[in-house]
């Protein structure tokens, strides 16, 4: 029987900066001040396009902006029951429902919230909502509450100079959670690391080379691998090396630290991981390398702590 495949379970969070630049400053700008939804125009097709842009997706073009009615019609909506893994608008727990609504005087579904308290049975494609403001504003998306249905709403659209746009940069990050299995043979190679501190390869059958870590195909011609495994020493030669100083997101460790591809003695590709107990200057492609394992091991790639130069 195979073993269990092991699941690597982790979050990898990205920090961002984005600026919200002139089409979407307005936009924002418009919700704080005025309470107003303002959209682009399209100066060749003349489609109205909501949030807006300043390029016609279609011409090309630059866009004229134009201010749109806080109403419109609901041309379809789902209902969230289930918490997303991130979450960075704060919408609270589900369920709660997203909506697309076609505004008065746009062409394109503004994507929005339904106003928490509307039943979604009581919700149908085609009925006209229109938008409830918050008293306080901050310029975000989360300035209108959400949308509720309104089947006497007037399609009123204000005639007022539109401001100019308060550009700002937006700090956050988002997180993304993954569950990734290792598969048969991974598995199989990081339960020997963590409970026999031994290096396993595979051998292909065809060409004859050593591959670590092992896999089932060789890369190199395609042929299937040997049934028998080969046990590799935890010695290696340096092939390549680079010192990392800036941070990004999974590093292995914070910065400054030593990464290098490895070639096991014995093997016939290369093999990823940390570099220590060498001063950075001192490390040289072709150097003689051993593995340093650690003492409480978990089955990945960080059993073996670093690889210092083999003093032989």
């Amino acid at each position: 029987m195979p073993d269990e495949p092991m699941v690597l379970k982790g979050n990898i969070t990205a920090p961002y900066n984005w600026t919200t630049g002139q089409a979407a400053g307005r936009f924002l700008t418009e919700f704080k001040e005025n309470r107003r939804i303002i959209g682009a125009k399209c100066a060749d097709c003349g489609v109205v396009f909501v949030p807006p842009q300043e390029f016609c997706r279609t011409c090309l073009k630059m866009m004229e902006f134009v201010p749109v009615s806080d109403a419109g019609t609901l041309t379809g909506f789902t209902v969230v029951e289930t918490k997303p893994p991130d979450n960075p608008f704060s919408l609270g727990d589900p369920p709660y429902v997203i909506a697309a609504v076609r505004l008065e005087g746009a062409d394109t579904d503004f994507i929005h919230l339904i106003r928490k308290g509307v039943a979604p049975s009581s919700l149908k494609p085609g009925m006209r909502v229109r938008a409830v403001w918050k008293e306080e504003r901050k310029g975000n998306l989360l300035d209108i509450e959400g949308f509720e249905p309104a089947p006497e709403a007037a399609a009123v659209i204000s005639d007022q100079p539109i401001l100019e746009p308060k550009i700002r940069e937006v700090k956050g990050k988002v997180s993304v959670p993954y569950n990734w299995a290792y598969g048969e043979n991974i598995t199989k190679f990081f339960k020997e690391t963590r409970d026999n501190k031994r290096i396993m390869g595979t051998r292909c059958s065809k060409c004859r080379k050593v591959l670590v870590p092992p896999v089932a195909l060789c890369g190199r011609c395609f042929a299937m691998t040997e049934e028998k495994w080969v046990e590799l020493p935890d010695t290696a030669t340096l092939v390549a090396h680079t010192v990392v100083y800036l941070p990004f997101p999974g590093q292995p460790q914070e910065p400054p630290y030593a990464y290098g591809m490895l070639r096991f003695d014995g093997a016939d590709t290369q093999f990823p991981h940390l570099i220590g107990g060498i001063e950075f200057d001192k490390i040289k492609c072709g150097m003689r390398l051993k593995a340093v394992w650690n003492e409480e091991r978990k089955g990945d790639l960080f059993d073996i702590k670093y690889f210092e130069p083999l003093r032989e």
